[in-house]
């Protein structure tokens, strides 16, 4: 007599990825009760199995025959579902004991595209461009306050001593942006800036200064810069 097994190509609602509850993984109740012979999931405490999978773990799930109308549940799977990462579109498989095994099996096969098999990783992004309406603080910047810091300072970046010409050629002759020492949005009231507190940096230092709360200073900046380089030296 061949072994009873059944194959079932997971839902979102099988993984917990959908907003219905998650209790169980449902099959066919044909296939149930195939593989799940009578009276094993017909009462409230007799429905336990211990089923192992291809790693020799043995875990403890419990079929519940017509969880609902047309189908079965095997449930007590969220810890396996986890363990395993398993997503909707993979499959699971479940063989019933062969011989004398108490212990059933269970296997999964994951949802491998084209493109994955071909050792490509597939993304998948979300869309984008949808309008909506924002209301914030802007804190207005004086364009003649950033001409007269790239007159006191140059334009060769404070962190990392970029010229962004140097690297972009003509394109980017002159370019830097200015970084506000003390943030506008700390300020009292409208005021003319000291000079010091205006520092050309390069979009990059720029933007990592930003990553913290308060903003990295130049000193911590460059800090950062010199150990970085210092541990690629030694590596």
């Amino acid at each position: 007599m061949a072994v009873e097994s059944l194959t079932k190509k997971l839902s979102p609602t099988d993984v917990g990825a959908s907003s219905t509850h998650q209790s169980g993984i449902l099959i066919p109740v044909r296939d149930g009760a195939r593989v799940f012979p009578a009276p094993l999931g017909r009462g409230d405490d007799d429905g336990w199995f211990k089923c192992l999978d291809p790693d020799g773990h043995e875990w403890d799930f419990r079929f519940k025959h017509r969880a609902k109308l047309s189908e079965s549940r095997v449930t007590y799977t969220t810890p396996f579902v986890r363990k395993y990462g398993l997503q909707a579109g993979d499959s699971i498989t479940i063989t019933a004991p062969e011989d004398e095994s108490p212990r059933y099996r269970i296997s999964f096969d994951s949802d491998v595209s084209a493109e994955a098999a071909s050792g490509e990783e597939e993304f998948e992004f979300a869309p984008e461009g949808t309008v909506r309406r924002v209301w914030a603080n802007s804190y207005e910047r004086d364009p003649r306050n950033k001409a007269q810091a790239k007159m006191l300072h140059g334009t060769a970046c404070f962190g990392c001593d970029l010229e962004m010409s140097a690297t972009y050629g003509e394109i980017a002759e002159g370019f830097i942006h200015i970084h506000h020492v003390v943030p506008l949005s700390e300020l009292d009231a409208p005021r003319a800036p000291d000079p010091r507190d205006l520092v050309p940096l390069c979009p990059n230092c720029h933007a990592v200064v930003h990553l913290c709360k308060p903003p990295l200073t130049i000193a911590e900046l460059r800090e950062r810069i010199q150990a970085a380089a210092t541990q690629q030296e030694q590596s």
